[in-house]
């Protein structure tokens, strides 16, 4: 450490920062693989009905919700890098849908007992917000 003020060495600074990265990294990570294990459920149900996993309306509302998030990024994120970003997302559970649709993966019933439960969830808040 530097005396003057005591601000970090430079070399101290970045280490400091990388080692933050590094756990929003983790972070990231976990939240992408929450996401996916949630796909693959989404994709257990679209199976029993006879639905089709791949629904392009959902696409479009997905890049959306990444738009709405550069939007509101202060200029760190560009439009093209949430297109792209949300691109690689869905690309990561589509790659997890067609590993379970293959038989190499399997939906775990709790989280397909997590997803009746959000659905239930947001079917309230719906009903809720229209009276």
């Amino acid at each position: 450490m530097s005396s003057e003020a005591n601000f970090p060495e430079p070399a101290e600074l970045l280490d400091n920062l990388r080692i933050h990265i590094d756990g929003l990294d983790r972070l990231i990570l976990g939240l992408v693989r929450e996401r996916t294990r949630l796909t693959v459920a989404i994709a257990a149900e679209k199976a029993e009905r006879g639905l089709p996993t791949f629904q392009p309306r959902r696409h479009d509302e997905v890049i959306k919700n990444y738009l709405a998030g550069a939007a509101d990024s202060e200029g760190l994120l560009t439009r093209a890098d949430a297109v792209d970003l949300g691109e690689l997302v869905m690309r990561v559970s589509r790659g997890a849908q067609d590993r379970f649709r293959e038989g190499r993966l399997e939906a775990q019933a709790a989280e397909r007992q997590e997803i009746a439960g959000l659905a239930a969830q947001a079917a309230a808040e719906l009903h809720s917000n229209e009276q």
